[in-house]
């Protein structure tokens, strides 16, 4: 027997394996919510990407001032072929001119001008 259980009653090493058994549910309960929580995010994700997928509306991500994913509409709206192509470049080729994509332009000014020419 280790030295730590030497001094130990044979009442307090049952209570302290309880405790660890207890404690080994939780954290197992733990983890099985945990692997639920990722499975409904995994599906929400799903979701959303299927509805901005097939939205008729052009819509774009743009991470760090460049495009990090947008759905079809887009790349009609643009012209672009390739979506490997347009992925990863700078946003500033969604905007009329340069001065609109410095920082500071509001980027809701930026999304109203889109959907005016869209709906023109």
């Amino acid at each position: 027997m280790k030295e730590e259980y030497k001094d130990k009653t044979k009442e307090q090493l049952i209570n302290e394996l309880v405790g660890l058994r207890q404690r080994i549910a939780e954290l197992e309960a733990s983890e099985n919510e945990h692997k639920r929580a990722e499975e409904e995010l995994r599906e929400s994700k799903e979701i959303l990407s299927n509805i901005l997928s097939a939205s008729p509306i052009g819509i774009g991500v743009v991470a760090d001032r460049k495009l990090s994913w947008t759905n079809e509409s887009m790349l009609k709206l643009f012209g672009v072929e390739n979506k490997e192509d347009y992925i990863g470049e700078s946003a500033e080729m969604l905007y009329a001119s340069e001065e609109e994509y410095e920082p500071g332009i509001s980027t809701l000014k930026f999304m109203l001008q889109l959907y005016l020419n869209l709906t023109a």
